[in-house]
């Protein structure tokens, strides 16, 4: 990787949104596949599991192009178990290559730790991997149109840095606007971890209803020891706060979130 790491900014304050505008957090575990997980979920998961009674089997497509012979396509289908908390909210997902925890109710960074530390436990505790060969964090920021209401003689300049805004910079939104721009963006946090970012405006399932998406996926690909897993998670949810932080303008934000 490069020399130019961002964002160019970090806070102290990752713990303390108010209002938090994030629809959905995950954190996805990759590691050498077990086969046997392919064969059936040890039932042992259940039982270090009962916070996620409800159990499924997903059946996920995979395709892959063949181009040594004559670019044919193969489709090869792989079982998922996915255990779900009463309320739906939560869910982990084990595979015979990686582990995700996800959430749609996302409280504070401490308790999504706990609840993913306690999944990620059990999984390990049966299956005991021998290292882990990358992580992923993810977090889907929302920010709605209520934010942007023509009567407050606001634009998206007021609420967006410059750098996150394209072609939108002075927009105001009025009552029958349809315009939607969304881009993306690479960047190396530090010389081993990267963050792909997706941002921009676009419709939400209400016709009338703009939204702002910052999408962002923190990762590493370094191999490590899986004991050591959750004090790089701590390092990586602070990039991701950070760049949440790097779109947001600070009197936006203070006013809103913190």
């Amino acid at each position: 990787m490069g020399d130019f790491l961002y964002p160019p900014k970090h806070y102290e304050e990752h713990e303390h949104l108010r209002n938090a505008p994030i629809e959905e957090a995950a954190c996805q575990i990759s590691f050498p596949p077990i086969l046997r997980i392919n064969e059936g979920i040890d039932s042992r998961m259940q039982d270090l599991l009962s916070d996620f009674p409800i159990i499924n089997t997903i059946i996920e497509t995979e395709t892959q192009i063949n181009i040594q012979a004559t670019s044919e396509i193969i489709t090869t289908n792989k079982p998922a178990y996915q255990f779900s908390t009463e309320s739906k909210f939560d869910s982990a997902i084990f595979r015979a290559g990686s582990f995700t925890f996800q959430t749609i109710k996302y409280d504070s960074w401490s308790q999504f730790v706990s609840k993913l530390k306690k999944a990620y436990e059990a999984f390990v505790t049966v299956y005991n991997p021998p290292f882990t060969s990358r992580i992923d964090i993810r977090f889907i920021n929302v920010i709605e149109k209520e934010l942007f209401d023509p009567k407050s003689g606001r634009t998206i300049s007021d609420i967006i840095e410059p750098l996150f805004l394209g072609p939108m910079e002075g927009f105001q939104f009025e009552e029958n606007s349809r315009i939607a721009y969304t881009a993306q963006l690479l960047i190396n946090n530090d010389v081993i971890t990267s963050s792909q970012i997706n941002y921009g405006f676009f419709m939400k399932s209400d016709p009338d209803k703009f939204a702002y998406l910052i999408d962002t996926d923190v990762y590493s690909t370094k191999q490590r020891d899986k004991a050591t897993v959750f004090e790089d998670l701590e390092k990586y949810h602070n990039y991701a706060y950070d760049i949440f932080r790097w779109i947001i303008k600070d009197e936006f934000f203070n006013l809103h979130f913190k």
